[in-house]
């Protein structure tokens, strides 16, 4: 048991002290209304001030729809997304 434990201890020391990063860049997607619409720009205009405070992650804004948005989310084609409230209480009940 405390061979495990030895051993154990080591993987998570050099685990920490490898030159490779741990964590690489992501990336997400934000799904909005059309790219030119109100949503649009409020998205492109978020995902700008969220790309300039941190580098860890990039955040993109991809075209869609109010009522689309709940389902490509749900499908895993957005990771975020802009909808009307009818629209997401509906996609919470699973309807």
């Amino acid at each position: 048991m405390k061979q495990v434990k030895y051993v154990s201890l080591v993987a998570i020391v050099f685990g920490f002290f490898s030159t490779t990063p741990v964590y690489s860049a992501d990336q997400l997607s934000l799904a909005v209304g059309t790219l030119g619409g109100t949503m649009g720009r409020i998205g492109s205009g978020l995902a700008d001030v969220f790309n300039k405070g941190q580098s860890a992650v990039k955040l993109s804004v991809v075209p869609g729809g109010g009522s689309s948005n709940p389902a490509r989310v749900g499908s895993g084609g957005a990771d975020f997304g802009y909808s009307f409230s009818s629209f997401t209480a509906n996609a919470r009940k699973g309807k």
